[in-house]
């Protein structure tokens, strides 16, 4: 039974290579396993991997299948080890991450999410572990990447914010956890950055549908 849609930020390595998917925390929680849709099947998933740690923020499940944080100021961050199986990339489209960056207020950024696709704004308050901008963002976006425009640094992972068509009085805003700190917390991660080859590692005979998962690929957790 699918529980959760969210979307998949960066793809980085453990000390020792295996490679790993980024997204948020209250995605998925520990030994669930995550699928991606199989091309041309939208109602098809095949397993790409588990949820190995998650911060594990409070958060609530919608009737649609979304899973939404309940309190945007708690650690929001979620690695997901890929299977032998899965093959991975750094880069998806307009993503291309060059390295890992620290946000600065007034920043030009990007983000990326299966609902939203791609949207653009401003930094406009930084903590030592949290981002937030002026970019709207709907169910489905969480766990997806910031990217600043000038020099493709990644920056964070979409936690939670308000969508477009909010009240004008609502505050037009998203969070994101510092992907620096996911990294370390992760167990000293590395980012792989634009570039880079995809690990191919395909070979399972069970295995008929190849799926690359990258930055951006909407993952469901099951």
């Amino acid at each position: 039974m699918l529980a959760s849609t969210c979307t998949v930020a960066f793809v980085a390595e453990r000390p020792d290579g295996r490679r790993v998917a980024l997204t948020a925390g209250h995605c998925g929680k520990r030994g669930q396993a995550v699928g991606a849709p199989v091309p041309g099947k939208p109602d098809a998933l095949v397993r790409v991997g588990t949820f190995a740690q998650s911060s594990n923020p409070p958060a609530r499940t919608t009737p649609e299948g979304y899973v939404l944080p309940e309190d945007l100021t708690a650690p929001d961050w979620g690695v997901i080890d890929l299977r032998p199986t899965t093959k991975s990339a750094a880069e998806r489209g307009p993503v291309r991450p060059t390295r890992v960056g620290e946000a600065r207020v007034g920043d030009r950024v990007c983000q990326q999410g299966v609902t939203s696709g791609w949207r653009c704004g401003v930094v406009r308050v930084v903590s030592p572990t949290q981002i937030s901008t002026d970019i709207t963002s709907r169910p489905g976006d969480s766990g997806g990447p910031l990217i600043r425009l000038s020099d493709g640094a990644a920056l964070g992972i979409v936690s939670g914010g308000t969508a477009a068509e909010a009240p004008r009085d609502v505050p037009r805003m998203t969070f994101y956890w510092s992907l620096r700190d996911a990294l370390a917390q992760g167990g000293g991660l590395r980012l792989v950055t634009a570039g880079t080859p995809a690990a191919q590692r395909v070979s399972s005979p069970e295995v008929r549908e190849v799926i690359t998962v990258d930055g951006t690929v909407p993952v469901g957790v099951f």
